[in-house]
């Protein structure tokens, strides 16, 4: 019986050539005011809407979000308890982890690329 040859699946994981690679592009890249000050933003704006979702959870009111032109964020939002400032003030850490999982998943996951592509956009 002749010996079949398997063929090796798709690799699904960076080599760490290419992961380090990819460390040093996005260093340098964000040395670049163009493409670092949309990504500051974008951060800073997921942040304080993480802020705002918190006081939603904990049954509060969310007001406003003001970002500043050094990137300084600041959401206006009305909680009672200790409760509240605490789904509060964690969901403002937790919000950019939330909003990057979600992310993950509709382009990997689902293969939503334009999706995930448009909500950010939106």
């Amino acid at each position: 019986m002749p010996e079949t040859t398997r063929k090796k699946p798709p690799q699904k994981h960076l080599s760490q050539t290419q992961f380090w690679g990819l460390v040093l592009v996005l260093f340098f890249s964000m040395q670049v005011p163009v493409i670092r000050t949309p990504i500051r933003f974008l951060s800073t704006w997921i942040h304080e809407l993480g802020h705002g979702f918190g006081a939603i959870i904990a049954g509060g009111r969310f007001e406003s979000l003001q970002v500043s032109p050094d990137f300084s964020g600041l959401a206006y939002t009305y909680t009672s308890g200790v409760f509240g400032r605490f789904m509060t003030l964690s969901m403002g850490l937790l919000g950019p982890a939330i909003m990057g999982v979600i992310l993950l998943f509709l382009s990997r996951g689902l293969n939503w690329n334009r999706t995930a592509i448009l909500l950010l956009t939106v």
